[in-house]
C-alpha cells in the first residue's frame, strides 16, 4: 500500500464519525496564519487548533506574495461581507531551520532559478537567514499592501522547530485606520 492509499484509509476512518457539518465559512477566531509548507510546522498542532478555527495558508517558507496578499485581501472581503463586518488578523509565523535558508547559497539559487525558470532575484526574495526579522517585515508588506486595507493586522511569530515554541517576533507591524 502506498502512501496516498494509507491517507484515503485514515480518511475513512474519519468520515466515520464526522461532527463538523455544522462549521460555519468564516473561522471562529477570524484569524489566518500564514506559514511555511514545512511538514514540521504544523499551526494545528502547535496552536492547538481544530475544525473551523482558523484559516491556514502555506507555502514555502511562508512569506508574503502576491498569491498571499490575494489570498488575505479576499478572506477579508468575505469576513466583512460574512462575517458580521469583522475584519481578519494575519499571523505571518516564519520559523528556525527553514529550508529556504539553504538558497542563500548562490549556487543553490542559481539553479532552483534555472529548474523553475525564474531570475534568480526572485530565489532571493525567497530566502530566511533570520526568521524573526522576515516574520516582522512580511507582516508589514502584508499590511502596507494596497489590496489589504486599513483595519487588518498582522504580526510576525517565529515557531522554533526543536522546542516547538511560539514567540512573537520582536518587530510588530500594526497599520492604524
Amino acid at each position: 500500500m502506498n502512501a496516498f492509499e494509507q491517507l484515503i484509509e485514515r480518511n475513512v476512518e474519519y468520515s466515520e464519525d464526522f461532527q463538523h457539518a455544522s462549521l460555519q465559512i468564516m473561522p471562529a477566531f477570524m484569524t489566518v496564519v500564514l506559514t511555511c509548507a514545512d511538514a514540521r510546522v504544523d499551526p494545528a498542532h502547535f496552536l492547538g487548533l481544530g475544525p473551523g478555527e482558523v484559516v491556514v495558508l502555506r507555502n514555502i517558507g511562508g512569506r508574503v506574495n502576491d498569491s498571499i496578499i490575494e489570498s488575505v485581501a479576499i478572506l477579508d472581503t468575505l469576513a466583512q461581507k460574512i462575517g458580521n463586518g469583522n475584519r481578519v488578523n494575519v499571523a505571518v509565523v516564519h520559523h528556525n531551520d527553514c529550508g529556504v535558508s539553504r538558497f542563500a547559497n548562490p549556487q543553490l539559487q542559481q539553479s532552483l532559478a534555472h529548474r523553475i525558470n525564474r531570475d534568480p532575484s526572485v530565489i532571493q526574495e525567497m530566502v530566511i537567514t533570520d526568521p524573526n526579522g522576515s516574520a516582522a517585515a512580511d507582516a508589514v508588506l502584508l499590511e502596507s499592501a494596497p489590496q489589504i486595507g486599513p483595519g487588518v493586522t498582522a504580526t510576525g511569530y517565529v515557531y522554533d522547530v526543536t522546542t516547538g515554541t511560539l514567540e512573537k517576533a520582536n518587530a510588530v507591524a500594526t497599520v492604524s485606520a
